[in-house]
């Protein structure tokens, strides 16, 4: 006598394959979850506000920092420095010419003084021509000079000149100076004053005379 087949038993050829323990069926090699640590939250859990050193803030990763601008400061430092070199050196040459002019307070203090005496004129050939007399006063910043006494000149043969290009050293004093107006007297001249002992200066005047040629004067000026 044959029992009934139990409803809840799987028809023949259903079920787990012999040796199976039921449910479902294995995956077939390769597939499933890698080895190691199984899916799920990050180990040390998600970063917050308030979280780890390191941890992100709320809406992601900071942005990066710009780059540093290249300003002009690199220019502005050259044309500063440019500036007061030319600054300096303007100064420094307006100073010399305005010294150099005047002489220097100090150095025509070595002059101070007035200067009178007679100069022997030599004509390009050296040989003497007459002799005359110049006048020569300092004081502070100031010269004076001028000439009389020309021998065979009219009238004294005195002259006014008009000073410039004053320069004074420790060993000379030299300047220019021109004559207007006056046939008795060379229309310019240079004259150069070098201390010669106690109260003395040797003295040397050199001019162009009408004629286009050289004639200089020597001689020696004492302090009145």
């Amino acid at each position: 006598m044959s029992h009934p087949q139990d409803p809840y038993r799987p028809p023949p050829g259903m079920g787990p394959p012999p040796g199976g323990t039921g449910g479902h069926p294995a995956p077939p090699p390769g597939y499933g979850p890698p080895p190691g640590p199984g899916y799920g939250a990050p180990t040390g859990g998600y970063p917050s506000m308030g979280g780890p050193p390191g941890a992100y803030p709320p809406g992601g990763m900071p942005p990066a920092m710009p780059p540093p601008r290249k300003g002009n400061s690199g220019i502005v430092l050259l044309i500063v420095v440019v500036s007061v070199v030319l600054v300096l050196v303007v100064g420094v040459v307006g100073a010399f010419l305005w010294f150099g002019s005047r002489g220097g307070d100090s150095a025509l203090a070595r002059y101070e003084g007035t200067w009178d005496g007679e100069l022997v004129q030599y004509d390009a050939s050296g040989v003497p021509m007459g002799t005359w007399s110049a006048n020569i006063s300092v004081a502070g910043d100031r010269v004076q000079a001028g000439e009389y006494g020309l021998s065979g000149g009219g009238d004294d043969g005195a002259c006014t000149w008009d000073v410039a290009n004053v320069v004074a050293t420790e060993s000379r004093l030299t300047f220019s100076y021109t004559v207007t107006g006056d046939p008795d007297c060379a229309d310019n001249g240079e004259v150069t004053l070098a201390p010669a002992g106690q109260d003395a200066m040797a003295t040397t005047v050199t001019n162009i005379m009408g004629s286009g040629e050289e004639s200089v004067s020597e001689g020696t000026l004492h302090r009145e």
